[in-house]
């Protein structure tokens, strides 16, 4: 992977710069989970959905990625359990507000007024 080599430019040690390509690779897959979970929350506050996308945040961030982040911080000694936590969150928040875009496509093409 080019991730360690990478790495590798900035940190020194060799064991170190292996931890910094997993915490690259990790990041990697989970920025396109947020950037794509923050273009799906930009849809919704445009819509005037700003409530939802406030609660469905909160929701992610301190009842997925806490709790997980915690759990893995507790009974793990690598931070892979860490890693996969800001995985998972961004992408729990991307589901949410997909299905929350889907609901309100379905209520604008049936015609019936949005619901919170």
């Amino acid at each position: 992977m080019i991730s360690e080599p990478l790495a590798g430019l900035v940190v020194k040690s060799q064991p170190d710069a292996a931890l910094a390509g997993s915490v690259i690779r990790w990041f990697a897959v989970a920025q396109w989970f947020s950037a794509m979970a923050i273009g799906a929350q930009g849809i919704l506050m445009g819509h005037g959905d700003t409530a939802v996308a406030l609660r469905y945040t909160a929701v992610s961030q301190w009842w997925v990625l806490l709790p997980l982040a915690a759990g893995a911080a507790y009974f793990q000694d690598t931070p892979q359990g860490l890693l996969a936590a800001w995985l998972v969150a961004p992408a729990v928040i991307l589901a949410l507000f997909l299905l929350r875009i889907r609901h309100l496509h379905r209520q604008a093409l049936s015609g019936t007024p949005p619901t919170a």
